[in-house]
C-alpha cells in the first residue's frame, strides 16, 4: 500500500508525543511526494502542501460537466475510507473513474493518517468566497484540494494576532498570506488535532481571480 511509510511514521510520532510549549513556532512545510505528508506529525509544522497538478482526468471530467451545463455542488457524504460516491453523486460521463479514483485516494490516506473510521467527504462551487475571513477549523484534520480555480490562503503565524480572530485585524502583515496552486493537496491541523487548542490553522477562501470561473473544491474531514 502506498501509504505504508506514512503509517510507520505516524505510529512513531504520534504515540507518547510530548505535549508542545505554551507558545510553540508553528510553520508550514512544501513537499512533491506523498510520504512527506507524514511530516505533518511533527509538533511544529501545522500545514503540509503537497504540490501537484490536477489529474487530467479529473480535467476531463470537470469539461464534460460544463459541456452539458451541470454543476457539481454541496455534495457531502460520509464514506468508509477509500470508499467510492454513490453513482448518482457523479453522472456517467467521460473522466468519472479518475474523479472517483481522486475521491477515494484522499479520502482513504486521510484515514491512514488519522485512524478514523469515517471520512466526511464534499464538493463545492461556491459563487462567491465561503469563508472570506482568516478562521480555524474545529476538527482534528483536514485535507483540501481545489480543482478549479485559486487555492485557499492561510496565515503564517509570525503575521497573526489570534487576540483579533473574527476581524480583519487578525493580519498583521499581507504578505504574511500565502496561497495555494490549483491542484495542490493541503494537510491542515485543525483545534481537535490533540494538544492543538488554540492553535489551529489560519485559513480562509480566496477571491477568485476570474469571475468568469467558478472555483471548484474537494474537502475531507475525519469522523468518528
Amino acid at each position: 500500500m502506498i501509504y505504508n511509510l506514512i503509517m510507520t511514521y505516524q505510529h512513531q510520532k504520534i504515540l507518547n508525543q510530548p505535549e508542545l510549549p505554551a507558545k510553540p513556532f508553528m510553520r508550514w512545510e512544501n513537499t512533491d511526494t506523498l510520504e512527506g505528508l507524514a511530516h505533518i506529525f511533527e509538533p511544529s509544522v501545522h500545514l503540509i502542501r503537497l504540490r501537484r497538478a490536477v489529474p487530467q482526468g479529473v480535467h476531463d471530467y470537470l469539461n464534460a460537466l460544463d459541456r452539458i451545463g451541470l454543476r457539481l455542488d454541496r455534495i457531502r457524504y460520509v464514506l468508509s475510507p477509500g470508499a467510492a460516491l454513490p453513482n448518482e453523486a457523479l453522472p456517467d460521463l467521460p473522466g468519472r473513474d479518475s474523479m472517483q479514483l481522486e475521491i477515494q485516494s484522499w479520502s482513504e490516506l486521510l484515514a491512514d493518517l488519522t485512524g478514523c473510521p469515517k471520512v466526511g467527504v464534499r464538493i463545492e462551487m461556491p459563487d462567491q468566497a465561503m469563508c472570506p475571513r482568516m478562521h480555524v477549523d474545529h476538527v482534528t484534520l483536514r485535507l483540501i484540494t481545489t480543482w478549479r480555480g485559486p487555492g485557499t490562503e492561510w496565515l503564517d503565524e509570525a503575521g497573526a494576532d489570534r487576540s483579533r480572530l473574527g476581524s480583519e485585524e487578525v493580519i498583521l502583515s499581507p504578505s504574511a498570506i500565502h496561497r495555494a496552486t490549483t491542484g495542490d493537496v493541503l494537510l491542515l491541523k485543525g483545534e481537535r488535532w490533540p494538544g492543538n487548542d488554540g492553535r489551529g490553522v489560519l485559513h480562509r477562501s480566496p477571491q477568485s481571480d476570474d469571475n468568469r470561473q467558478t472555483r471548484i473544491l474537494f474537502a475531507c474531514d475525519a469522523v468518528w
